[in-house]
């Protein structure tokens, strides 16, 4: 999923987690373009801008993470997009 208004931060406490993003933002350079890549040191934060597909995948037994938002929870902001088959 992506949203229109709110920005997040994820930061990984603890374990291993892969990221999906897609860029969805209609003027961007990298529109459509897809990254994949794997945190797995504690304090790692990825910053996920407005506009920004993205889907985590915990990979482990013990997989802790943390979401800073830069608003509250708002179901109509949220767009889904399918980022789970890759």
């Amino acid at each position: 999923h992506y949203h229109h208004r709110r920005e997040e931060r994820i930061l990984v406490l603890h374990g291993r987690a892969q990221f999906r993003l897609q860029d969805h933002r209609p003027d961007s350079p990298t529109r459509d373009l897809v990254n994949v890549f794997t945190v797995d040191y504690p304090g790692a934060c990825v910053r996920v801008p407005v506009g920004i597909a993205h889907a985590i995948v915990a990979d482990g037994v013990m997989t802790v993470l943390q979401v800073l938002a830069s608003s509250d929870y708002d179901p109509t902001d949220d767009v889904h997009v399918e980022l789970s088959h890759w």
